[in-house]
């Protein structure tokens, strides 16, 4: 975490939006260990990616451990304010053997990270008062914040924990406000299935604020099959509504009474283009859930949005699923191409088809090795988006493990020299071809120049994000560009190909 705020200052980033360590750092019996850190370059919205790399004494190998996202900005956070330390309505807690039972459950600290010095608790927040050892002290200004000391602010959760040995896994929304510091007061808060984090100095300034840090199980950094699930359609009986009243959103009045389900259906003109019908969908729905949330006589109703199972639907069921997530309870999704006569009012999302109701669940896959599909390493692999953070981490994996040996990387800016260089190292034919996926006449031009094309994996993207009631039609289609019109004119220039995989 330090090493990538430090990197984010480097170029001007002030957050680190998310961080996700993928394999620890192991430490060799002897010798040393390089360390990497790399920043891309920044998209439209300022967004960075950055990876941290490491690579032992006498290995050729370099490992990946760490992905993140950095930006200049992030949203307003609320400040640590600590007028009285402690707290005055926390209680203490012992720490004067935490160190000593940590052992005895696996967490082993050295000395130089043994800085948890008090605690207090009140409700689930723990406080605590982590210091640097006294020989660190004079390293504190060399840092952001000291790792040992960020370390110890992280320990306070482990008060709040139990059961299996885990060790941080991603952190989000981590800002730091002072340098140098040697003391911390730290706030810690559970939330979901993390903590924030709140620390000032000694003097009461505020020094850093984390939005989450997630924790797994030590054994369970490095994926297994056993950690992988798919999406399957349940069957379930038919639903009732549950004695609630229905309507329909075109038959509101403007000022009369709102049933407590109202159905918005949003079948698409069959006769039109997929992206036309794509936009004229998604534009139609955003103006009624806007609507739905602005006017206050709506707020005790359910707005249920009915659409198809084609592909332009597909866009609107997007679009109502991060309404749900920034809305719980608001809406209700239903896929397909008949009306719901009825609406399960305890599924937020359903399928309906000629009277056969399903709903989504998550199933774990079966614990045997996932098999990937084996490819023609002689035939070219096309990579769109391929000067972005995502296909740089595909090419590298191709490359190493499906053993593809030429790769076309197609983006609208040139890929980093460095990501070429490294996918050559690794025995890889690398191609560029500067194009708007988007614009289909230019990509006809690049696939027509790809006479063995064996794969092609759609990483192109724009990020214009944005709260449900910020977002605007321009807005959409800024998105709809690079993934949908991408993914289209991909799909109608390749059709003829004998793909391995789309």
């Amino acid at each position: 975490v330090e090493m990538v705020a430090r990197a984010a200052a480097e170029v001007g980033c002030a957050v680190v939006d998310e961080l996700v360590i993928e394999a620890p750092l192991l430490l060799p019996a002897s010798g040393g260990v390089q360390l990497s850190v790399s920043v891309g370059e920044a998209d439209d919205a300022g967004h960075r990616p950055v990876t941290v790399h490491s690579q032992a004494d006498e290995t050729e190998a370099w490992v990946r451990h760490v992905t993140a996202t950095i930006s200049p900005s992030g949203p307003i956070v609320s400040l640590p304010e600590f007028e009285v330390w402690p707290p005055a309505q926390a209680e203490p807690v012992e720490v004067a053997r935490f160190y000593d039972e940590l052992a005895a459950a696996g967490y082993e600290y050295g000395a130089a990270f043994q800085g948890l010095r008090a605690a207090w608790r009140a409700g689930e927040t723990i406080y605590a008062e982590v210091v640097l050892a006294e020989e660190q002290t004079l390293e504190a200004a060399r840092f952001t914040v000291h790792p040992a000391l960020l370390d110890a602010a992280l320990q306070a959760n482990i008060l709040n924990a139990s059961g299996d040995l885990r060790l941080p896994f991603s952190w989000g929304q981590v800002q730091f406000h002072t340098t140098g510091a040697a003391t911390l007061r730290v706030a810690v808060t559970p939330v979901a299935d993390g903590w924030t984090i709140q620390a000032t100095d000694d003097a009461g300034r505020p020094v850093a604020t984390v939005g989450s840090v997630v924790a797994r199980p030590v054994a369970g950094l490095g994926a297994t099959a056993e950690d992988l699930f798919a999406l399957t359609w349940n069957e379930i009986p038919a639903p009732g509504q549950g004695g609630r009243t229905v309507g329909r959103f075109e038959d509101l009045a403007d000022d009369g009474p709102v049933p407590e389900l109202v159905v918005f259906t949003a079948l698409p003109d069959v006769d039109a283009d997929p992206l036309v019908r794509a936009r004229a969908l998604t534009a139609r729905v955003l103006e009624a859930i806007q609507r739905w949330l602005g006017e206050p006589r709506f707020a005790d109703s359910t707005l249920v949005v009915h659409t198809g199972t084609d592909l332009a639907s597909a866009a609107v069921s997007g679009l109502v699923r991060s309404a749900q997530s920034e809305h719980p309870d608001r809406f209700i999704l239903v896929e397909g191409d008949s009306s719901p006569v009825e609406i399960g009012l305890d599924e937020p999302w359903l399928r309906v088809d000629g009277g056969r109701y399903e709903v989504p669940r998550l199933i774990r896959l079966s614990a045997e090795p996932v098999q990937e599909a084996v490819w023609n390493p002689d035939g070219m692999v096309l990579i769109t988006g391929g000067s972005g953070a995502l296909a740089g981490i595909l090419a590298r994996h191709l490359v190493a493990e499906n053993k593809a040996r030429r790769l076309l990387l197609v983006s609208r800016s040139v890929p980093d020299d460095a990501l070429i260089s490294e996918l050559t190292e690794l025995g890889a034919e690398v191609g560029t071809a500067v194009c708007d996926v988007s614009d289909r006449a230019a990509l006809a031009r690049v696939l027509a120049g790809v006479p063995s094309l064996t794969a092609v994996i759609h990483t192109a993207g724009v990020l214009d994000d944005g709260v449900m009631e910020s977002l605007t039609p321009q807005r959409l289609d800024t998105v709809l560009r690079a993934k949908a019109d991408g993914a289209w004119h991909l799909h109608e220039l390749t059709r003829d190909r004998d793909l391995a995989a789309f």
